[in-house]
């Protein structure tokens, strides 16, 4: 009987609070939204993606290369998946040992450069216009 009342302090209540704090009234956050949106009109801003009509060609190389960068992304994180999977089999085979270290090793360093571009990227891009 206690293990069951500690597995409900421990796992459910936090996740209770966790959801109850999230409940945010729809209509407030739209009244919120609009007025935040107002402001930033007034204040001369862009608010949104889409009243920004002038687009140029920096726009979309930025946004192409950075569409590139994040499918790169997913492939580091495949390549980081199949050598922890390759490393988990090798069983104590030290040659399979050293090459599951060594994609870990090549594709943490090519997702420290791609983070890197990335960084680049995003700066440049908004400093274009």
């Amino acid at each position: 009987m206690f293990y069951f009342s500690k597995t409900i302090t421990t796992f459910v209540f936090p996740l209770f609070l966790l959801l109850s704090f999230h409940s945010t009234p729809t209509l407030a956050k739209e009244a919120f939204n609009t007025s935040l949106k107002s402001a930033g009109i007034e204040s001369g801003h862009i608010t949104s993606v889409d009243t920004a009509d002038d687009k140029d060609i920096y726009y979309y190389i930025s946004a192409s290369i950075k569409a590139l960068l994040s499918l790169l992304g997913i492939v580091f994180l495949g390549l980081i998946i199949f050598g922890g999977y390759t490393w988990f089999m090798a069983r104590g085979n030290e040659t399979e040992v050293g090459k599951a270290k060594e994609t870990l090793y090549r594709a943490i360093i090519g997702l420290i450069i791609l983070l890197s571009a990335y960084a680049i990227t995003a700066f440049v891009g908004t400093k274009l216009k």
